[in-house]
């Protein structure tokens, strides 16, 4: 019984962590903030390591209290940290697919078709620039930025109403 606890702890903890880092490192915004810092800075300062200071934690806790071995913990990180290295090089690998598809500053939709099925680039906000079968970088740029707009509205909005609920 206490081997099937361990192993779910143990497996949900590899899911967890997994989804995080992929969460944190597929964000449309993550890779353009990533593009202006070094990797050493991401490692102190970015979201995935918090959320993996944080998976940290969690299993230094399990181990103090015997749930799991001080063996099954590190294989959890081992493998999270095995994992991120393997989206930061996936998303290295599309980053320069796209900087060698903007060279002329267009993408086409067959060298689109080259990216993963789930790539920002096919999103909705984008479907009106695809109508000509073409991507241009000024298309990107402006999507990008009515994009952050949205948010930044969004975020306004929100602060609005939080305000409103205090003061109601």
């Amino acid at each position: 019984m206490r081997s099937k606890i361990i192993t779910a702890l143990i497996a949900g903890g590899l899911l967890v962590g997994a989804g995080f880092a992929t969460s944190v490192i597929s964000a449309p915004g993550t890779a353009s903030a990533q593009e202006d810092s070094t990797d050493t800075d991401q490692e102190r300062k970015g979201p995935f390591h918090r959320g993996f200071e944080f998976l940290s934690g969690v299993l230094e806790d399990l181990v103090e209290e015997n749930t799991i071995s001080q063996d099954d913990a590190d294989a959890v990180l081992n493998a999270v940290e095995e994992k991120a290295e393997e989206f930061r090089a996936e998303r290295e690998a599309t980053r320069e697919l796209i900087k060698g598809f903007l060279e002329d500053d267009v993408i086409t939709e067959a060298e689109a078709s080259q990216l993963p099925d789930d790539h920002p680039i096919f999103s909705e906000r984008l479907d009106e620039a695809w109508e000509d079968g073409e991507l241009t970088l000024e298309e990107l740029r402006q999507a990008r930025r009515h994009h952050r707009g949205h948010r930044a509205d969004a975020e306004t909005e929100n602060s609005d109403a939080q305000t409103n609920n205090i003061s109601a």
